[in-house]
């Protein structure tokens, strides 16, 4: 699999020759850098979006040719509904998702309904889990290592192997991301269904917890305990990840 930053048709054109030499099928992309899923702050969101939908109608026509597959993630802009509606637009079987697992709270989505949704697209999957610090404005996404956030990871493990799912390991970034939730302008420009809504917000009452949503990095700004840190929780992760079966 390969993690493409930035997407752009000439680094995809450029990956196909590249595919004839290395045996990579999976290309992951996403749409922006804008986290938090707090569209009411983000000016850019919809012109990025309808730029991203652009560039995948002629990226189909490239991928069509190949046995590659490109594999949107949810990179705390795109919602489970927003993406199949892309996919489905598109008509193309080599167009899918990458499904982070945390990130599907950031559009205001249990992980339950994020994989309910698109089960049947999913290419690809970000192991990462999150904990949910509730705020007065909304929640903090806290980093976590695989068994210790609000999500229970094991649970779509067995999916994902009998579908042969890839999988990947995340740690999720140093730095917390706030989700305005409380916000009225937030979930105006998100339009989520009030039942769902109710859904999700019980979901973080119950799976949060109570502790500083600020990581050693962002508490002490020292390069070398937060490499120690990230190494101790990569290799907790991975060993519980193995551990799943």
């Amino acid at each position: 699999m390969i993690a493409l930053e930035n997407f752009e048709l000439k680094y995809l054109k450029k990956l196909v020759k590249i595919s004839k030499k290395y045996p990579f099928q999976i290309i992951r992309i996403k749409m922006s850098n804008l986290f938090g899923g707090n569209r009411y702050k983000q000016k850019k969101f919809f012109p990025l979006k309808k730029k991203f939908i652009s560039k995948l109608k002629k990226a189909t026509l490239i991928l069509n040719k190949t046995d590659l597959k490109v594999a949107i993630e949810n990179h705390q802009d795109l919602s489970s509904f927003e993406l199949i509606k892309i996919i489905k637009s598109l008509k193309s079987k080599n167009i899918g998702i990458t499904w982070d697992i945390g990130n599907s709270l950031a559009t205001c989505e249990t992980p339950d309904q994020f994989f309910q949704n698109t089960k049947n697209y999913i290419f690809n999957t970000h192991c990462k889990n999150y904990k949910i610090i509730l705020s007065n404005n909304g929640f903090f996404l806290k980093r976590s290592i695989i068994n210790e956030g609000s999500i229970n990871i094991k649970k779509y493990i067995k999916f994902f192997k009998k579908k042969k799912i890839n999988i990947s390991l995340e740690l999720a970034a140093h730095v917390n991301r706030h989700c305005d939730l409380h916000e009225i302008k937030f979930l105006k420009y998100h339009n989520i269904p009030k039942k769902r809504l109710q859904i999700f917000k019980k979901y973080i009452v119950k799976n949060s917890t109570k502790e500083t949503p600020f990581t050693d990095w962002e508490l002490y700004k020292k390069i070398n305990l937060s490499a120690i840190s990230e190494l101790n929780d990569f290799n907790k992760s991975l060993k519980k990840l193995k551990g799943y079966g």
